[in-house]
């Protein structure tokens, strides 16, 4: 779904690089890549809850790569899925506004849409398919 936040991605990347200075965030991106990893055989395997876990454990990694990267408002939207059928999910791109990626059951699904809609948040569907991410609007 849509934050409803648009963001500059320039100046939390220019962030993010001066923070990479400190050897903690180089931990941070190592613990990121080792959680990629596993999201991909995650999904390979079909373990799809699994697979929400891990992406709720990427987004408090990234959180940790600038302050920039959520707001109080960012994280209630978060909380408030998890209250509400989410596994986990995170914030796409660099942060700081844009989209957000939930896992969500497939029996809470609808829900979750639901209840997303009632907050005002606009929810895009999508789906995988072999050919990787392809986006387009209609008018």
């Amino acid at each position: 779904c849509h934050s409803g936040i648009n963001h500059d991605s320039n100046e939390i990347h220019k962030d993010q690089r001066i923070q990479m200075d400190n050897k903690k965030q180089k931990e941070y991106a190592e613990l990121s890549k080792d959680i990629a990893t596993q999201m991909k055989s995650k999904l390979l395997k079909g373990e799809l809850d699994n697979f929400g876990e891990l992406l709720g454990k990427s987004w408090e990694i990234k959180k940790q790569y600038s302050s920039k990267i959520t707001s109080p408002y960012l994280d209630k939207i978060y909380k408030l899925a998890l209250d509400n059928g989410a596994i986990g999910g995170k914030l796409l791109g660099a942060g700081g506004g844009g989209y957000f990626l939930f896992y969500v059951p497939s029996f809470k699904k609808l829900d979750f849409i639901d209840f997303l809609s009632e907050k005002d948040l606009i929810v895009e569907s999508f789906t995988f398919d072999n050919l990787g991410l392809r986006w387009w609007l209609t008018s």
